[in-house]
């Protein structure tokens, strides 16, 4: 009898190791498009199908081997947009839903009101459902007042379209909010592990990913989300506030750069790129703020990580445009001739980023938020007589 159940045990550890079909079955009401296709977020790798529909009926069969989130999308032409104004197309918003192995899944829901649809199989599900339910005015007036914006924009009335785009965003934050705030509420959960792996780029608080990691059963935190969770937290951990500056010396715009030249002065590490918004946005401010106290011992570094086919010379033509006045460095050429990747070094995901160092070498922030931070930071160091 020993022997038996030793056997049964060993039989159920070993198929966990290998990847069980799942079944996803649903019926949406209204969809009359003859496919409709499904993303799995398995990590870095994304497992992609695609069912058959009759009648609003579909199904797939999917081999996982540990829960995890997917996504149910359409490519219904009638949902897709083009803005005129800048080329990008949008397409319709996808339903987020959990998958487990071996458990069965069950969707449905009305086309009109995509993506509400009811989930069932899982907590995770059951926590998604809260979201979708709780919030479905705003996130329908969400996706209603964002088609509005580009027929408006597509239409020339761009005064109006801003105005839209305004109600717009407030529905967003409105949704982001109550999304965050349930995954706060389920901290061992996948919902929460899912939600917190999404907005990891923007994460730069290690102290708060430490938390979320002790929150997890052992079990979700050998998960592909929480594993990410905890790289993501070596990676600030070694760059985070406290730690010492790490250490370069590369070549700049002007002449060479060596960080720890600038010890006596607090130093500003401004991550950016000329075709990131934000950053070009804060650049005024920023220009006041060292205006302000760049004779007081504050000084600015700014590494550029730039995406397009000419680099230097976009690099330099938004320095320009900008009339940045601080010491700039293109991070293309410190790899290509310092063989120093600044953007690794500092773990950058995300951008802009500014990590605010101290006259002794210590970071004391790190941030992706407005210059407020750091001016209050300068306020107290520094004060303007």
């Amino acid at each position: 009898m020993k022997k038996f159940i030793l056997l049964v045990y060993l039989t159920l550890a070993m198929l966990a190791l290998y990847a069980q079909p799942t079944t996803i079955s649903g019926t949406i009401k209204g969809y009359v498009q003859p496919k409709i296709y499904m993303t799995v977020l398995n990590g870095t790798k994304l497992l992609k199908d695609s069912a058959t529909v009759t009648d609003g009926h579909f199904e797939f069969i999917i081999d996982i081997k540990e829960p995890l989130a997917a996504r149910l999308i359409t490519r219904d032409p009638s949902k897709r947009m083009v803005d005129k104004t800048n080329g990008s197309t949008s397409f319709a918003p996808v339903i987020q839903l959990f998958i487990e192995p071996g458990v069965a899944i069950k969707i449905t829901g009305n086309y009109v009101d995509w993506p509400i649809v009811k989930l069932d199989g899982s907590l995770n599900n059951q926590l998604q459902n809260s979201y979708y339910f709780g919030n479905k005015a705003t996130l329908l007036a969400e996706e209603k007042a964002f088609k509005e914006s580009i027929a408006l924009k597509n239409a020339g009335d761009t005064i109006k379209a801003k105005m839209i785009d305004s109600i717009r965003l407030s529905h967003t934050v409105t949704n982001t909010n109550a999304y965050a705030q349930l995954a706060k509420e389920n901290p061992n959960s996948l919902f929460n592990a899912f939600y917190i792996y999404e907005i990891l780029p923007f994460i730069t608080d290690e102290l708060m990913l430490k938390q979320t990691i002790a929150g997890f059963s052992t079990t979700l935190k050998n998960s592909v989300y929480a594993l990410a969770i905890q790289k993501r937290y070596s990676e600030l951990s070694e760059s985070g506030i406290g730690t010492t500056v790490k250490n370069f010396k590369v070549n700049g715009k002007d002449s060479l750069v060596n960080i720890n030249a600038y010890r006596g002065k607090y130093v500003l590490l401004d991550f950016w790129g000329s075709w990131c918004v934000p950053c070009r946005e804060g650049n005024p401010k920023l220009k006041k703020l060292y205006a302000t106290y760049k004779d007081k011992g504050f000084e600015i570094i700014a590494i550029a990580l730039e995406r397009g086919k000419t680099p230097r010379q976009d690099w330099l033509n938004a320095i320009k445009d900008d009339g940045i006045p601080w010491i700039n460095i293109l991070n293309n050429e410190a790899i290509a001739k310092n063989g120093q990747d600044l953007v690794n070094l500092f773990a950058i995901k995300s951008y802009p980023t500014k990590i605010l160092v101290s006259p002794t070498g210590k970071v004391i922030l790190r941030t992706q938020g407005d210059n407020e931070e750091i001016e209050e930071i300068l306020k107290k160091a520094m004060p303007i007589r």
